[in-house]
């Protein structure tokens, strides 16, 4: 009588993954170190519109993080991020202003200068504009006076950054009742006496080089609108301005003779309304 043939044995071990028996396979996956988790990534890290708080797990009080990401749509897109220190939450705030056309400057420091737990920030044309002595003694009708972009407006707008007792810094805004509303349009780069010379100093090796070779301010100030249109607002008086300042610098004169302030490219005579003033250092 035949028997049916007994059916084959199965392997002990069982080939996985191009020929590595199961029981090896465990033996490499027990001895092998467990994978490094994931970074988490730093607020300051994220993109402009995250909610920069929740990535912070108990940094802020809930109730007060839920508060400032509502207020983040209406005040300003950075309110309640946070930062590892100062000087790249004044930044943040700095390039935020200038991409969107106004710029701040720090209103107090508290409760000290020095060692600040919190620091308040106004925009530049907070205040009340009031006529310098030159334009309240010209004799130059309204009309021919040259028109700037640093008139004070009283814009009540103000920002703040926080020191949290961790040591990081977070937004949040002041007197979020108002909506964060300025009481002027926003303006390019080049309407600010700051932005502008920003833009001048990126450039300040050519000019001097031009200076040296004769070439005058107003020359200069052409050619450099012709290629590079963030020169549209500057002006003749922030050449001469970065001038006087490089020949202090060095000790040199303010220029070649004659070349003061006077007229303007139009052949008026120029006069200052008023300077925006710059943002001091966060530090």
């Amino acid at each position: 009588m035949a028997t049916n043939p007994a059916p084959p044995k199965e392997p002990i071990f069982v080939p996985v993954n191009n020929g590595t028996s199961a029981a090896a396979a465990a033996a490499a996956a027990n001895s092998a170190p467990a994978p490094a988790p994931a970074p988490t990534p730093t607020p300051d890290e994220s993109q402009p519109n995250s909610q920069a708080a929740a990535s912070t797990p108990g940094l802020l009080e809930p109730a007060y993080a839920a508060q400032l990401r509502e207020a983040r749509e209406k005040y300003h897109p950075f309110i309640g991020r946070v930062y590892p220190d100062l000087d790249a939450a004044h930044a943040a705030l700095e390039g935020e202003a200038k991409a969107r056309g106004y710029a701040l400057c720090i209103h107090s420091k508290r409760p000290n200068p020095t060692e600040p737990r919190r620091v308040i920030y106004a925009c530049s044309k907070a205040g009340k504009h009031r006529d310098s002595r030159r334009e309240a003694e010209t004799d130059a009708p309204a009309v021919k006076r040259r028109k700037t972009t640093s008139t004070k407006t009283d814009c009540q707008y103000k920002i703040a950054l926080k020191r949290h007792w961790s040591g990081r810094w977070f937004v949040e805004p002041v007197n979020a009742s108002q909506g964060g509303v300025h009481n002027h349009p926003m303006m390019g780069i080049g309407a600010y006496p700051r932005y502008r010379m920003e833009i001048l100093l990126r450039r300040k090796a050519d000019i001097l080089h031009a200076i040296g070779k004769g070439a005058k301010p107003m020359e200069i100030l052409k050619d450099l609108r012709h290629d590079d249109p963030e020169f549209e607002h500057v002006t003749r008086s922030d050449v001469m301005n970065m001038l006087a300042s490089a020949a202090g610098a060095t000790g040199g004169g303010g220029g070649r003779e004659g070349e003061g302030k006077g007229e303007d490219e139009n052949g008026q005579a120029e006069v200052d309304t008023g300077a925006e003033q710059a943002s001091p250092s966060a530090e």
